[in-house]
């Protein structure tokens, strides 16, 4: 059965026009304007925007990709333009009334140039009128993992047990068991659906936690949003932050806010999350130009979506989610087959401008990943390139455009962007002088990050003693209780309780989560980049897959030796970063590590992936122990930081409306996280820390569940956590309660 489309697409004006009253009238209609902006239009209009530019026969997935990375440059290029009139005229332009006009018009204009625009979409149909139905019913099957994640969301955010959240990760388990065992042909679409899908559901499951955003950067990032909101107008000096130059958190939000009906939480907790499931498509599209095989390109980019950081940091890292997709839509573009060369390196600019405006982190590693891949590419010189050789057929070389000269004006435009525009370049410039000059302080756990002292083994550690001990000492305040009152207080270093050890089987399993399965994954990797080394060097691959894996390694290195960097940009987001671009590198170890038997390697290239899965998504904790994190149950080191109840949220509003400034409000790490995020409270008089030497006699105090039902209380020294228990006899006695309810109390 076939469908002609074409009759369909003189609808679209109809639906912008309704869509778009129905926005400015702020008309509620059961969520029918929202899914004809999300499912109608925002996809058409990027399609549009993709026929304008790129004329070129296209594989669906990469004209996906184009579609969203251009629809998002156009965002910030309009958003840019209607802010900066804005500022001029001193009106709020980013309010419906002026966006939805804009929007309309230069929708429109893109559609009647994109009708008179010839294209065609490879891999899809024999014909570019006429689609065939089968791929896209098979690419539906997936679309239940998602609605399985919101169950369990709901059933955990209602004080349920985790019994659909856990079964979504079953399912997932399952369907992927299903999809490589069919020896069915699958189409790229059914692919991208499959990493789509699978994504949003893992992505879901954790930032559709609560009903507050939830995660440690992602609080502060809705702060500046909501400003923006607030106030209708970006303003980049408005936080002395450097979150501040991301459009990503700022004006494309904004954006979006205006023609949704969302809620602000919802535009981060559900629509952002939309851009962070097209980035594995990217990863797969990047490993499939480098082991020449669909499947193996599949488990890569899933073994990509299956790392703890991706799960459960990612969703709450708005701001790198577009980063992290033009990040990947550079190499995908450069890399393209279907592309002019001049194509190539206009898209490779393009997306670099989008990647620089959207994260300055991402941005710095992508600078320093290509400067170190074309040093060495000019050192090396003009070598000659092969086919790679892993497959028997005679498949033609990738060539990867990624030209010095693009470099020096994605170089250029970020110093302009974030030097003379946002004056935050000199944070960065400091930080590289203070690591290459402070080599004394290399073995100092001070000095780097947690990740590095605690999985690599770098640096000393003190006891939660000292670390106490020197937090108190460092952290008297004038107008606090000091340090006689301190010695009173009864406060002592304390931690959360491990899951219980039971049984060798038990012991096994912790095993396994914790060192078993990771050891073996990292053996494969590094077997697999050294194999992609080998071979660029023994001209079996091109010379690119080696410089790849050389400049990553060489990044990796340096934020361990410069370990000042590591405080801002940790190890875990530089390799999932670095991992869209060498995630070929887990399927090539496993073909080296099973040279003799090479038609096995797809089979247990999937069921190590899937066991990894299963270790780090929680699912073995949670069957073994009964315990997990916050995607899986309402208890865990994730929920006790981040989970935001709405009981929590009432008492910090009724905070604001009583608050007499400029009296100082004590918190701990996180409830001052969640202030920044609800309330519009000056952050200068929110407090972090609760021991006496911090506490402010003339003050407020406000504590949270964490701290009043499991009396633990978080707080920082220097570049470590330190937690102790919560001084609730201390404050009984100097303080009055005013406000009270079962998870939170407010004294004064």
């Amino acid at each position: 059965m076939l469908i002609r489309y074409r009759r369909y697409i003189y609808l679209i004006p109809l639906v912008l026009g309704l869509a778009s009253f129905l926005s400015l009238r702020q008309i509620s209609a059961y969520g029918i304007d929202d899914f004809l902006w999300l499912a109608v239009l925002i996809p058409f209009f990027g399609h549009s925007i993709s026929k304008v530019f790129l004329k070129n026969r296209l594989d669906i997935l990469e004209r996906i990709l184009y579609s969203t990375g251009l629809f998002i440059f156009l965002m910030f290029t309009l958003g840019l333009i209607l802010n900066t009139l804005g500022l001029l005229t001193h009106r709020d332009t980013l309010t419906p009334r002026f966006v939805i006009p804009s929007f309309d018009a230069v929708f429109l204009l893109f559609y009647l140039l994109s009708a008179f625009t010839n294209t065609k979409v490879k891999d899809v149909a024999n014909s570019e009128t006429r689609l065939q139905v089968r791929p896209y019913v098979f690419s539906l099957i997936p679309m239940v993992l998602p609605v399985l994640s919101l169950l369990g969301v709901m059933q955990l955010n209602n004080g349920g047990k985790g019994f659909f959240a856990v079964t979504n990760l079953i399912a997932i388990l399952m369907y992927e068991a299903y999809f490589f065992r069919s020896k069915r042909t699958k189409s790229d679409l059914e692919i991208g659906a499959n990493l789509f899908f699978v994504t949003l559901s893992l992505a879901l499951s954790y930032s559709m936690r609560s009903n507050f955003v939830v995660g440690y950067d992602v609080s502060q990032e809705f702060q500046v949003f909501s400003s923006v909101v607030r106030n209708g107008l970006w303003e980049s000096h408005l936080f002395n932050s450097t979150y501040s130059a991301c459009l990503s958190i700022t004006v494309l939000p904004a954006l979006l806010k205006t023609i949704l009906t969302f809620s602000s939480q919802y535009i981060f907790k559900f629509v952002m999350q939309l851009v962070l499931c097209i980035v594995p498509i990217a990863v797969y599209l990047i490993a499939k130009k480098q082991i020449k095989n669909t499947s193996l390109a599949l488990v890569a980019a899933l073994f990509f979506i299956f790392q703890a950081q991706f799960m459960f940091e990612f969703p709450a890292l708005v701001r790198q989610q577009c980063a992290l997709l033009f990040f990947g839509l550079i190499f995908v573009a450069s890399s393209s087959e279907n592309l002019s060369s001049f194509a190539k390196k206009t898209l490779v600019l393009v997306f670099g401008v989008g990647m620089v405006v959207s994260h300055y982190s991402t941005a710095y590693v992508c600078l320093a990943f290509l400067a170190i891949y074309t040093i060495s590419k000019l050192i090396l010189g003009n070598i000659t390139y092969y086919k790679t050789g892993i497959n028997s057929g005679k498949s033609r070389a990738t060539t990867w455009v990624l030209t010095p000269l693009a470099l020096v004006i994605l170089f250029l435009f970020a110093f302009f962007w974030y030097g003379e525009t946002l004056q935050s370049t000199g944070g960065v410039t400091q930080k590289l002088y203070q690591s290459v000059t402070s080599f004394d302080t290399f073995f100092s756990a001070d000095s780097r990050s947690s990740f590095i002292s605690q999985d690599l083994h770098i640096g000393s550690q003190n006891s939660n003693d000292d670390t106490l001990n020197s937090l108190e000492n460092a952290s008297a305040k004038k107008g606090s209780y000091g340090q006689a009152a301190s010695q009173q207080s009864n406060i002592y270093p304390t931690s959360q309780s491990a899951p219980q050890v039971n049984s060798k089987l038990q012991l096994v399993t912790e095993d396994m989560v914790n060192l078993i399965m990771p050891t073996l994954l990292k053996v494969v990797i590094v077997v697999g980049a050294a194999a992609m080394v080998v071979g660029s060097v023994m001209k079996r691959r091109i010379i690119d897959d080696g410089l790849f894996v050389l400049s990553a390694g060489m990044l990796f290195l340096l934020l361990v030796i410069l370990p000042t960097l590591s405080q801002d940009y940790n190890l875990q987001r530089l390799y999932q970063q670095l991992l869209i671009i060498v995630s070929a590198s887990f399927v090539v170890g496993v073909q080296v590590l099973l040279t003799k038997w090479r038609q096995a390697t797809l089979g247990v290239s999937v069921v190590l992936a899937l066991l990894y899965f299963v270790t780090t998504s929680n699912l073995v904790s949670q069957l073994a122990f009964g315990r997990s994190d916050i995607n899986l149950s309402n208890s865990g080191l994730g929920y006790d930081k981040f989970y935001l109840s709405d009981d929590e949220a009432s008492s910090l509003n009724w905070l604001q409306d009583v608050y007499m400034s400029p009296l100082p409000v004590n918190l701990d790490t996180y409830g001052k996280l969640h202030a920044e995020s609800i309330t519009t409270l000056n952050n200068s008089r929110l407090i972090q820390g609760m021991l006496p030497t911090e506490l402010y006699k003339d003050g407020y105090v406000y504590a949270t569940n964490t701290n009043i039902n499991k009396n633990l209380v978080f707080d920082t020294y220097g570049n470590q956590e330190v937690t102790y228990n919560f001084p609730a006899q201390f404050l009984s006695q100097r303080k009055n309660l005013i406000y009270s309810n079962k998870d939170s109390e407010i004294y004064r």
